[in-house]
């Protein structure tokens, strides 16, 4: 199997999606609103979590159509995070994805509208595609999974531990800011799918265990990329999680031990694959996880 040609053509089917879209809502809301809401849409990025939705829905035999709706939900839920982690009132960045940030285009109160709007827009994509469920009691379970996944109990406590000032910098809050700012949202892109397909307990506990594996291994991979990179590899300004004393996995762990950590949680993310059949693309894209920004 051709790794690219397969990654490029999940992307592609998920592009042409959105693009329907947002020519519909381009007819139905403020412009203002909507050219903020779409700039950061469609600003590139790798569509890292709809991929993983479509490639698990691959591997389950699921027609993409019925997983389409939680791929444009996550991304819309994926976007709004990071118009917001932008802001000055945040992480203050200036660029994202090389190009400059949604408050620095549309100005922040535009910026934080657009966040809200796109984290509004993500239930309503699941709302209105509910009649068209082919079980609506495991639609409504797998709807639930992103719900809970972004919010108190997920990415929104992610990044507000992220916010906080970390006096105890140490391996367990470490894991906690992690697993909720950025693997629940890698959840939340796979799990449900094995929802909808109705896995047995052992397969859907596997599917869990990947998916916060590998979004252990994307962070602290990340936190590798800011302290090594630069704008010219990875888009965005880099070197801010030391300035700003952020908890992260090479100031607990140091670079060499962080570097070994993104290994094990890849490692142990392919191992749960074993119980699938038809798991390559998967695995090689837990394999790519760690050749980011080379």
């Amino acid at each position: 199997m051709d790794f690219t040609n397969e990654l490029n053509k999940l992307t592609n089917l998920f592009e042409d999606e959105l693009s329907k879209m947002l020519k519909k809502l381009s007819k139905e809301i403020y412009n203002p609103l909507f050219s903020a809401m779409e700039y950061s849409l469609k600003a590139g990025g790798k569509r890292i979590r709809p991929v993983l939705c479509l490639a698990t829905a691959n591997m389950l035999g699921i027609d993409s159509k019925q997983v389409m709706p939680f791929c444009l939900s996550v991304e819309c839920i994926h976007t709004y995070s990071l118009i917001h982690d932008d802001l000055p009132a945040m992480d203050n960045d200036d660029f994202r994805r090389f190009k400059p940030t949604n408050h620095k285009v549309f100005g922040e109160a535009l910026a934080i509208l657009a966040g809200d709007a796109l984290l509004n827009l993500a239930f309503e994509i699941l709302f209105n595609n509910a009649e068209y469920a082919k079980d609506l009691k495991s639609y409504i379970r797998a709807s639930f999974v992103i719900a809970d996944c972004s919010g108190a109990k997920g990415m929104a406590a992610g990044q507000a531990l992220d916010m906080a000032e970390q006096k105890e910098q140490n391996k367990e809050t470490l894991h906690l800011l992690q697993l909720n700012k950025t693997a629940k949202l890698i959840y939340a892109s796979i799990v449900p799918v094995g929802i909808l397909a109705n896995l047995d307990n052992k397969k859907l506990e596997a599917l869990k265990v990947f998916s916060e594996n590998l979004g252990l291994a994307f962070q602290t991979t990340d936190d590798i990329l800011d302290a090594t990179s630069d704008i010219s590899k990875i888009g965005k300004n880099t070197k801010k999680d030391d300035n700003l004393n952020k908890l992260t996995s090479v100031k607990v762990l140091g670079l060499d031990k962080a570097k070994e950590q993104a290994n094990e949680y890849t490692d142990k993310a392919i191992k749960t694959l074993e119980v699938f059949d038809n798991s390559d693309l998967l695995r090689q894209f837990a394999e790519s996880i760690l050749n980011r920004g080379k």
